[in-house]
């Protein structure tokens, strides 16, 4: 025991004069990673004639600062090849171009880059654990990945979708399978009988929530605060539970999304009802306007307001 307490100590020193180290290195708000991106100026180098837009400026510059040299310029075959592979993960056929447009219009293009961000999603298409239950319904959010990628849709509502698409836009098919982002991690399907311990799972779920968004979204490890304010970067604990309780409505589960064909079809059954609604408010009109004997019926209806919405509760 005195040859234990002895070690403890210099342990306990240690340990402490770490922690302050750390506590001092702590980022603040004035972090540089948390200021707002602004455009750099574009470096003077000396071989101008090597630069063809302003990167190369910046690759140069670094490269002469290092005493270095560039080096040789790819043959046609190469950047083809690089090209093809690079964007669509596909060996060049015999005779392909480099026309990088018409990659980028290439359904693979989708496919080899969506995988990048399925990675930062951890994504998988079964629940993990010791029972790693398969998940049929998973493949929706990878195929609007892929599609999202192919259709070069806006950041913004990339990360919108992914994170509200069914509150934003819940009537459309697409929004809704985005929201996958946030359950397709790993997840223990084991339920327990004991109220304490499903209630712990529940606060480990959300925490993989919310350590998902936070660091693909934001470069930070907000999950980090649960049990303590953040030890490296400016986020405390009521920050943690605040950002929580705004992801505390997801649940995981499976959720039909209606097919693109079936709702072209109910907008049509919408579209023939309203006509033919309109078609007999008009002839009921035409009717009691018709009759001579109507005129304060006609003076009350030429000032009705005309409807602007219907509801059904069938």
């Amino acid at each position: 025991m005195l040859a234990l307490r002895r070690g403890f100590v210099p342990v306990a020193l240690a340990l402490g004069l770490a922690a302050a180290l750390r506590a001092e290195e702590r980022a603040e708000a004035d972090w540089w990673s948390l200021q707002k991106v602004v455009r750099p100026p574009v470096p003077t180098v000396k071989a101008k004639d090597w630069v063809r837009n302003p990167i190369d400026s910046f690759i140069l510059a670094k490269l002469e600062e290092m005493g270095l040299e560039p080096g040789q310029e790819a043959t046609e075959a190469v950047i083809r090849r690089r090209l093809h592979f690079g964007l669509t993960g596909l060996p060049p056929a015999l005779g392909a171009s480099a026309d990088v447009d018409a990659l980028l219009a290439s359904p693979h293009y989708g496919e080899r880059w969506a995988r990048h961000w399925l990675d930062v999603a951890r994504y998988g298409e079964s629940n993990g654990f010791e029972y790693d239950q398969l998940r049929p319904n998973a493949w929706t959010y990878r195929d609007w990945v892929i599609e999202a990628f192919n259709e070069d849709m806006p950041y913004d509502q990339f990360v919108k979708w992914q994170i509200a698409g069914d509150v934003l836009e819940p009537n459309h098919p697409g929004a809704i399978a985005a929201t996958g982002f946030l359950v397709c991690g790993a997840f223990d399907g084991l339920k327990p009988s004991g109220d304490k311990q499903r209630r712990i799972m529940r606060e480990d779920e959300m925490e993989d929530i919310v350590g998902t968004v936070s660091q693909s979204f934001l470069g930070l490890t907000v999950h980090c605060a649960r049990c303590h304010d953040h030890k490296f970067d400016p986020i405390a604990q009521k920050e943690y539970f605040q950002m929580a309780s705004a992801l505390a409505g997801v649940h995981r589960g499976d959720r039909t999304v209606p097919a693109s064909s079936d709702v072209a079809e109910r907008r049509r059954e919408i579209e023939e009802l309203s006509r033919k609604l309109a078609e007999a408010d008009g002839a009921v009109r035409k009717r009691l306007l018709a009759r001579p004997e109507q005129d304060e019926v006609k003076r009350s209806l030429e000032g009705l307001p005309q409807p602007v919405s219907r509801w059904s509760f069938d």
